[in-house]
C-alpha cells in the first residue's frame, strides 16, 4: 500500500498519533517536523510571515504566541471602534469625544480679547466639525493675531493718510492754510460733528476730502451770510464785513483794555482783525 492510501487507511481507522498525514510527511509542515530535522521553527510559515519572525526576534512559538497576548491585551484596554464611513456622525462623535471636544458646543474656553458674539456663533459650528478644546484655543488665538495685525495695519493707513492731507493742503493753501481750518471746525460745531466723527469720516473716503469738504460747506455758508442770510441762522462764524463793523464799534475800547493788561481784549481784537483783514 502507497504512503498515502497508508495515511488515509489510518485516518479512517481512528487516526494514530504517531502517524503523519501524506502532506506533513511530503512537506514537513509541521513545528515538530522542522525541529526533527534541523530547521528553524518557523522554517515552513510563509515568506512575509518568516520575515516577520526574524524581525520581531520571537525564539520559539511560545514566544511568539505571549507577544501576540500582549498586543492584543494592550489594544483591547482602550479600543474604540472606527466610524462606518464619513455618515456614521454616531461614530464620529465617539471619535472627537474621546479626543478631546467638549461636551457642548457652550464648554468650549476661549482666550481673553477673543469677539464674544463671534465666538457664540461659531462654537455649535466647530462642535459639530469635532475641534478639541486645544484645537479651539490654537484657533482662536490665530484669529486674535489675524485682527490684531489688521487693526494695526489700518491704523497704519489711515495716519499715514491724516498726514499726507495735512501736508498737501498746508502746502496748497499756504498762509490761509490756518483761516480754512478754522472754517471747518465751525463747519464742524455747526454740523455736531465731533473729532471722531471727523477720523472715521477719513478713514473710510479720504481725509482730505473731508477736509475739502468741511471748507467748501464753511466758505459757501460764509458768501451766504454776506449776502444777507444772518450769522445766527446759519452759524457759521462772523464775515468781513460784519468784524469790520465790530472794530468800528470796539476797537477803541479794546485798545484801551489791551493796554491796561487786559488779555482777553487783545486777543478779542487780533480775532476781529484776522476776521476783518483776511489777505
Amino acid at each position: 500500500m502507497s504512503d498515502v492510501a497508508g495515511a488515509a487507511a489510518a485516518a479512517l481507522a481512528g487516526g494514530d498519533n504517531s502517524t503523519q498525514t501524506a502532506a506533513q510527511q511530503t512537506t514537513g509542515t509541521t513545528i515538530e517536523g522542522a525541529a526533527a530535522t534541523g530547521e528553524k521553527w518557523y522554517s515552513t510559515a510563509p515568506p512575509e510571515l518568516q520575515g516577520l519572525v526574524e524581525k520581531k526576534g520571537w525564539k520559539d512559538l511560545p514566544d511568539a504566541l505571549k507577544s501576540y497576548a500582549e498586543l492584543e491585551k494592550h489594544l483591547g484596554a482602550d479600543k474604540l471602534p472606527l466610524p462606518k464611513d464619513e455618515n456614521d456622525a454616531d461614530g464620529w462623535g465617539k471619535v472627537y469625544d474621546k479626543l478631546g471636544r467638549p461636551k457642548t458646543a457652550g464648554d468650549y474656553k476661549f482666550p481673553e480679547g477673543v469677539d464674544t458674539a463671534v465666538v457664540q456663533r461659531l462654537a455649535p459650528e466647530l462642535h459639530k466639525a469635532g475641534i478639541t478644546q486645544k484645537q479651539a484655543e490654537v484657533l482662536a488665538k490665530l484669529d486674535l493675531a489675524r485682527a490684531q495685525e489688521a487693526m494695526t495695519a489700518e491704523a497704519t493707513r489711515v495716519k499715514a493718510d491724516d498726514d499726507a492731507a495735512m501736508a498737501k493742503l498746508q502746502s496748497e493753501w499756504g498762509g490761509k492754510f490756518n483761516e480754512n481750518l478754522e472754517v471747518m471746525r465751525r463747519a464742524m460745531r455747526n454740523l455736531g460733528m465731533s473729532v471722531q466723527d471727523f477720523s472715521k469720516a477719513g478713514a473710510a473716503i479720504g481725509h482730505e476730502k473731508v477736509m475739502r469738504l468741511l471748507n467748501l460747506a464753511g466758505v459757501s455758508a460764509r458768501e451766504d451770510n454776506s449776502a444777507g442770510l444772518g450769522e445766527g441762522n446759519l452759524g457759521f462764524g462772523m464775515t468781513p464785513n460784519r468784524a469790520r463793523a465790530e472794530l468800528a464799534a470796539k476797537e477803541a475800547e479794546l485798545l484801551k483794555r489791551a493796554h491796561a493788561g487786559d488779555k482777553a481784549a487783545a486777543a478779542e481784537r487780533d480775532r476781529l482783525h484776522r476776521i476783518a483783514y483776511p489777505e
